[in-house]
């Protein structure tokens, strides 16, 4: 959504208030217009929907208010399609079959993530706001892979807290795990960090997993070669640096947009990617990161079915 990959004549909606509130003003971090989708009708049952343009793995979503105003969604359901007909409300993983309500914003700004307890495949996807403050407001993501999840083997980092050493151009760090990979930096989907020595970025995956393999995908626009070579610390330290490395010293071919690196399912709550020595500057579009054994749990209430 907010690297601009999907047209905006695929977002669409129950309703929007007027001018400059179209779904298509939806978008993480937007700003244009009155940057947010809002509704004419501040009920229930007013739903925002986003196709994917194919068939993808649904593993999470990101919410935001409106940013020039105080409104916002504090709760919302969620439902996926591989038709655009016939439509599943996604269900608390207990065994109730209660249709799940997660949890939204509490202001205009701060991204709340929500990751999937299982993963589904969908091409659309549909918010459905359930509580809001003052008017319904969202501003969205959705978090999807391309690549198999299954459930053994899964995408364990979408959604989840990422750092860096620094941060220049707007590359903020959660870039590289918002399930997009957009090798152009204009997209806003990739990383920046400043011109340092040793420049890292890291993500905290909440608990320890063993990792069986790191997808990095590089910039395609330009500098390409700034990558190389990297190493990937896996631990349970947040002193990341000081984790093991998987493997030595890795190199990405600057004529492909990804490298896989097998890390033969290494444990640690932390990943990270470091760039050794003076006077480097890291930038990552995405980083797919694989781990087995259990489930993500997902950040989510269940509350009582407002419909």
């Amino acid at each position: 959504m907010e690297s601009g990959t999907i047209p905006d004549d695929r977002i669409t909606a129950s309703s929007f208030f007027g001018p400059d509130h179209e779904p298509y003003r939806g978008r993480l971090n937007g700003v244009a217009g009155e940057s947010a989708w809002v509704p004419r009708y501040n009920t229930i049952g007013q739903w925002l929907q986003v196709d994917l343009g194919k068939m993808k793995n649904l593993t999470g979503t990101i919410i935001q208010g409106r940013q020039n105003a105080d409104q916002w969604v504090t709760s919302y359901k969620l439902q996926y399609s591989t038709d655009g007909t016939s439509w599943t409300t996604y269900a608390d993983s207990d065994g109730s079959e209660m249709a799940m309500v997660f949890k939204g914003n509490a202001d205009r700004s701060y991204p709340e993530s929500n990751l999937l307890t299982n993963p589904v495949d969908a091409r659309y996807v549909r918010f459905l706001p359930q509580s809001w403050y003052r008017h319904i407001s969202m501003r969205v993501e959705v978090l999807s892979c391309d690549t198999e999840c299954s459930p053994d083997v899964y995408c364990v980092a979408l959604g989840k807290t990422a750092s860096q050493t620094s941060t220049v151009a707007g590359g903020v760090a959660y870039r590289a795990i918002d399930g997009i990979t957009e090798g152009i930096y204009s997209a806003n989907s990739c990383t920046h960090t400043a011109e340092e020595a040793n420049a890292t970025w890291w993500v905290d995956l909440g608990r320890s997993y063993p990792i069986d393999r790191v997808v990095i995908f590089n910039r395609q626009d330009c500098c390409s070669e700034r990558i190389n070579p990297f190493n990937i610390h896996i631990g349970d330290s947040d002193q990341v640096s000081m984790n093991p490395k998987c493997g030595g010293d890795h190199q990405i071919d600057v004529n492909r947009s990804f490298v896989p690196i097998e890390c033969q399912a290494m444990t640690g709550r932390y990943v990270a990617v470091r760039l050794p020595g003076p006077s480097r500057m890291l930038s990552l579009c995405e980083v797919q990161i694989f781990g087995s054994l259990g489930k993500v749990q997902a950040t989510a209430m269940v509350i009582e079915d407002l419909l």
